[in-house]
């Protein structure tokens, strides 16, 4: 019979997945990964606000988006904002200077983060 006279017995004959054993598992998937994006905006002019407001060091949280602003269509509270027009974001002084003094197309290079992840700076 099965783990007799070979040594010491591991236990129980594995039982197979669901799905016939074809390497299906019954692991629930995992969460997933964070994600970049780019999101491109236009300010008209330098006086123009994007109506976003911003937190944090390092790559700044968005905070707060207003609506029918020029950011509610590209941007979402809990993302963070990477870099803007290729230039990379150090804190959130730096990302609103960088973002009041723009003027036409904006790209922002801006983080999705995942479910369970914090969004906390």
């Amino acid at each position: 019979g099965r783990g007799r006279g070979r040594g010491p017995s591991n236990g129980p004959a594995p039982v197979p997945a669901a799905g016939g054993g074809r390497g299906e598992s019954l692991v629930a998937p995992p969460l997933p990964a964070s994600t970049t994006r780019t999101a491109t905006l236009h300010k008209p002019n330098a006086h123009a606000r994007l109506g976003v407001s911003l937190s944090g060091e390092g790559s700044p949280l968005v905070y707060s988006v207003a609506a029918n602003s020029i950011a509610a269509r590209s941007l979402r509270v809990g993302q963070r904002l990477l870099s803007v027009n290729g230039v990379p974001v150090q804190g959130h002084d730096h990302a609103t200077s960088l973002l009041k003094n723009a003027v036409g197309h904006l790209r922002l290079e801006i983080l999705d983060e995942a479910p369970g992840q914090s969004a906390l700076p």
